[in-house]
């Protein structure tokens, strides 16, 4: 079985990785030691940043995003954070709901 590091080298591949939950702590290897990914931008991705943001750090772009909720029912609009990594055959996404 190969590693999934060597797995991202092939560019035709393509991969969407999806964490959610609250238990950030156990994401941070697979985003610093798997992908690569800058520290800083993992711990933005790991806390809430409150702000929209796009970060081009070179192999990859960082984003943050919100989605919106609307419950119809209760004439309620909620959001909620996404972080968003995007590289050449990847996209990594982030939210705690």
């Amino acid at each position: 079985m190969r590693s999934s590091s060597s797995i991202l080298k092939v560019k035709r591949n393509l991969i969407w990785v999806d964490l959610s939950g609250e238990m950030t702590q156990d994401y941070q290897p697979l985003l610093t030691d798997t992908f690569g990914f800058h520290p800083l931008a993992v711990e933005d991705a790991l806390i809430e940043t409150h702000l929209p943001k796009i970060d081009d750090w070179d192999e990859y772009l960082y984003l943050v995003l919100y989605a919106i909720d609307f419950d119809k029912a209760q004439l309620d609009v909620d959001s909620h954070e996404v972080d968003v990594f995007v590289g050449p055959n990847y996209v990594v996404t982030h939210h705690s709901e």
